[in-house]
């Protein structure tokens, strides 16, 4: 085994597995898994860090090709030493998109003392649900969920919150990625 694919496999993230193909269950490497995820900036550091009488390692890596899911693509990277010798091994990425904020545009307090939250948004990633937060409105207040809108249609939420001076905010949430804040505003029901 040349000096790239020592790099290639000793960097590697070790993913275990409890499957007995070969009877490897539990070892690195594995029949399912081999020596586990690249991590090419560990293979990276690992060839910097290395003694003076190794050969230098150049890294090749070439942008998604392969779209295997929505956001997920297989790709290659490819280390090669100055003797020539090289190794490839696949890689894959999973692409997040960021989720743009919510921006509250209203706030009111209306009969039986329901405060209804009005927003905008401006975002454009695939969107499951808006989620409403509050907490009274003091230094100490602890925010906690109050309402969710499920689709990127709807554009307002109503709570019941009683009596006292309340703050609210947002976010949006799109698969596992949840939106930065929006901005904060406050609502008083007497």
């Amino acid at each position: 085994m040349g000096t790239t694919e020592q790099v290639i496999r000793a960097s590697a993230a070790p993913i275990p597995t409890s499957e007995n193909c070969g009877g490897t269950a539990g070892l690195i490497p594995n029949d399912t898994n081999g020596s586990g995820r690249l991590d090419g900036m560990a293979a990276l550091l690992a060839v910097n860090a290395g003694a003076p009488n190794e050969s230098p390692v150049a890294v090749v890596y070439t942008p998604p090709r392969n779209k295997i899911a929505s956001t997920l693509y297989i790709d290659y990277a490819t280390m090669t030493d100055s003797g020539g010798a090289n190794a490839s091994a696949a890689v894959i990425i999973n692409v997040v998109t960021p989720v743009a904020a919510p921006h509250i545009t209203k706030v009111s307090v209306g009969g039986g003392k329901v405060v209804t939250v009005a927003w905008s948004w401006s975002g454009t990633a695939p969107l499951q649900e808006f989620r409403l937060e509050r907490k009274v409105n003091t230094k100490t207040g602890v925010w906690g969920q109050v309402g969710r809108a499920i689709g990127p249609s709807l554009r307002s939420i109503t709570d019941s919150p009683g009596k006292g001076k309340w703050s609210y905010r947002m976010f949006a949430l799109s698969s596992a990625v949840t939106s930065a804040s929006s901005n904060v505003v406050n609502a008083t029901v007497n």
